[in-house]
């Protein structure tokens, strides 16, 4: 299923005298003839209630139409660049889709499901809620090489200028400031300190970081009024720092809630009213620093667990049983809707741990209609419990972490309409260079599949238009169910693996697989390197990019003439005069699941496709490293090929990470629970030669079972992989799979 090869006039396989460098000029002949081409949408706008909507300005890329009598709209001639479709029609809230367009030249025209508007009401609020946020550290810094008590001098190489902040503050909002200016009420959870004095960094404290007063100016222009500060960041520069946050909050014009100098005022809830909705926002942090001698968290001494101690200010501490009871029951009491913004559990997991989820159940208990939490940097699920809605973790927003599992996170979008919740969505984004963005496509419904497989209490979700949608039990949806045989092959290795991304839709989750033979043993597996299909699906101002891997200098590049699926893979070239290796290498440790939780999973599969015209030896190498610090564990082969000219094929390679060693029993992080890929080609013996990959994976698998009637999977998941282990034959498996579509 190519979806472009080089074979242009002008563009032919290579000769033997061809250089390496014309691959990449035919190359840039296709992405040419590509972007010369354009696609057409057609759709129709309605009502809640399944009306058409007349006269709806339906806009994308420049492009406009208004929608017919029966709310029908076309769009014609539209680049092929992924971009965010907006409907404005009076009485009704601006609607907003993204737009993966960045599709293959074969698709020329795309029929999109309708798009449902909600009316505007006077009496209806939106509130939107955004993650971890600071501009801080990198941000202004990018080598982090001055100290936490200095401020940085300007650097050209920072998105922020410490002499002028606010230019690059607002540049960091770019693409997603449209997003944050059509709620009613947006929130971010503002986790650094605010100061133009940084003399009191705390002393025992890993990392500590602050934002200047300055970059304050570029939240209020994309629409936030008010900032959650119960986190446990609020207070890393003590008293002083806490006091220049409350006040360049102040003097911005903010309203906040989380922090102050004593628990009273740290507890202090933040009430308002939007659109009619009498709201209280309540802020706290579980992250207390009880190991230290400075608290985190604001602390009277009186009957605490932190004796001894001395009094201070700091993040309202969630670790109060009866201070967080008391305040969400008195706030529910006075009928205001209630909203428990909590900062708790364990870094880096995709569920939360049993504590943060004790700490959201205890105040859906004392009364909150709305729980939304964050503090481990990644995007977890979403429940209920008594009534109350839980975004269990939005991960990051605007925030500086290098971490591979850190760079997706979600917004909660969320209406209420007479104190109850009508509508509840999550939006992905991804972080590129820290700043957020909407993500479109398969990925985003990968994202949403792995965020509704790890959702709980009675929520029911799933991918549609790009964003999650959740439902309440009970609430009514579709699910359609439709079922394909596939034939694999099992060779003398005696495994096979079917790769569903392809062969069932993105917004699709297996169901339940079945065969008439018997003796098969199956397994599933998710992938966890996220970015090896070299696709892009975020929406900014650049095309063809390459996420996270490194193609810097002229050997490497996204390429369309190496494409397997999709539009783009990634193409490696190097010719007879070249004396050393090209190596492209994802930059990130990819983390085994289960690390965080101390909980590894270990069993490994390296999957993908791969093709090659004139190409030297190629080889891909797993390195191994621990999940945190500098020690590392060895290489292993886990490709080779002599090169010469083929087609695409499929390579496999199981992967043996190293075993978690004794000495670490005490410090997991330090055993190897993480890998780095490296795809190294070498020169060829005459004339210019390429070698292209596409649609990577690296595979965890679960527990193999014996496939003795059918395996049933619940969806939604994130699960695209299965692998088979039976003797050398050939095998039809039936497949179903589920696809939930909102009434």
């Amino acid at each position: 299923m190519l979806s472009l090869l080089w074979g242009l006039p002008g563009c032919g396989k290579n000769d033997d005298a061809a250089k390496a460098s014309d691959f990449f000029q035919q190359d840039q002949s296709l992405r040419d003839h590509y972007q010369n081409s354009t696609v057409d949408l057609d759709g129709e706008v309605v009502d809640e209630s399944g009306n058409a909507i007349e006269g709806a300005l339906v806009s994308a890329l420049g492009v406009q139409s208004y929608t017919d009598q029966q709310g029908r709209f076309s769009l014609q001639n539209l680049a092929r660049k992924n971009t965010l479709l907006t409907v404005d029609v009076a009485q009704f809230r601006q609607f907003q889709q993204p737009l993966h367009l960045q599709i293959v030249m074969a698709q020329q025209s795309l029929q999109l499901a309708p798009f449902t508007l909600t009316a505007t009401n006077s009496s209806e609020a939106r509130f939107l809620f955004a993650g971890d946020l600071s501009f801080a550290r990198r941000f202004l810094d990018p080598l982090e090489l001055t100290p936490t008590n200095e401020i940085p001098a300007d650097n050209p190489q920072a998105l922020i200028r410490s002499s002028d902040p606010l230019p690059g503050s607002r540049q960091a909002l770019d693409y997603i400031r449209s997003t944050l200016v059509q709620a009613d009420f947006p929130v971010v959870n503002f986790e650094s300190p605010v100061t133009l004095n940084p003399q009191t960094p705390h002393a025992t404290k890993n990392f500590v970081y602050f934002t200047l007063p300055e970059s304050l100016p570029a939240l209020r222009e994309a629409g936030i009024d008010y900032v959650s500060l119960g986190n446990n960041h609020v207070y890393d520069y003590l008293a002083a720092g806490l006091q220049d946050t409350l006040d360049y909050l102040t003097q911005h014009g903010f309203q906040y809630s989380g922090a102050g100098a004593t628990p009273e005022e740290a507890f202090m809830p933040y009430e308002t009213e939007i659109k009619g909705t009498p709201i209280s926002l309540i802020s706290a942090t579980s992250i207390s620093g009880f190991h230290h001698a400075d608290l985190y968290v604001a602390t009277d001494c009186i009957g605490g667990d932190y004796d001894p101690c001395t009094p201070q200010g700091g993040a309202a501490d969630l670790n109060d049983d009866v201070r967080v009871t008391a305040t969400i029951t008195t706030a529910q009491a006075e009928g205001n809707f209630v909203i428990a913004q909590l900062h708790s559990g364990t870094e880096y997991t995709w569920d939360p741990s049993n504590y943060a989820y004790n700490r959201m159940t205890m105040a859906a208990e004392a009364g909150a209609d709305l729980v939304i939490s964050h503090h481990p940097h990644v995007a977890q699920g979403f429940g209920y419990h008594d009534g109350a809605l839980i975004f269990e973790g939005l991960g990051n927003f605007l925030f500086d972490q290098d971490r591979h599992d850190t760079m997706l996170g979600l917004m909660a979008q969320v209406d209420v309409r007479d104190q109850q919740i009508v509508r509840a969505q999550g939006i992905p984004i991804y972080l590129e260079g820290y700043r957020p963005r909407r993500i479109s496509g398969d990925f985003a419904n990968r994202f949403i599949r792995h965020l509704a497989e790890f959702s709980r209490g009675g929520a029911v979700s799933f991918p549609y238009q790009h964003s999650a949608w959740i439902l309440a039990e009970g609430e009514l949806y579709t699910k359609q169910t439709e079922q394909i045989s596939h034939t694999i092959t099992i060779g003398e290795r005696g495994v096979g693996v079917v790769d569903l991304r392809h062969l069932i839709p993105s917004e699709a989750s297996l169901a339940r697989v079945s065969s008439v033979s018997s003796g098969l043993n199956i397994a599933v597996g998710r992938d966890i390197l996220l970015y090896g299909d070299f696709e892009d699906y975020d929406i900014d101002d650049q095309s063809f990019e390459l996420a996270r891997w490194d193609v810097s200098g002229s050997s490497r590049f996204a390429c369309m003439g190496g494409a397997y699926q999709g539009v783009q893979g990634l193409c490696m070239v190097r010719d007879a005069q070249n004396s050393g290796d090209t190596v492209s290498a994802f930059p990130n440790r990819i983390r085994v699941t289960g690390d965080a939780e101390n909980r590894p999973n270990k069993n490994l599969s390296l999957f993908g496709y791969v093709r090659g015209e004139n190409s030297g030896e190629l080889r891909i190498t797993v390195r191994y490293y621990a999940s945190l610090g500098e020690e590392t564990f060895g290489e292993e082969p886990a490709y080779y090929h002599a090169g010469g000219d083929f087609s695409w094929q499929p390579l496999l390679s199981d992967l043996t990470m190293p075993e978690d060693l004794p000495q670490y029993q005490d410090q997991p992080f330090l055993n190897p629970r993480a890998l780095r890929l490296f795809l190294r080609k070498s020169p060829t013996e005459f004339g210019g030669g390429m070698a292209a990959f596409d649609e990577l994976a690296v595979i965890n698998w679960e527990a193999l079972q014996l496939l003795s009637d059918e395996l049933t999977l619940q969806t939604p998941h994130a699960q695209d992989f299965l692998r088979i282990e039976a003797a050398p034959g050939r095998y039809t498996l039936q497949l179903d799979y589920d696809t939930h579509l909102p009434e």
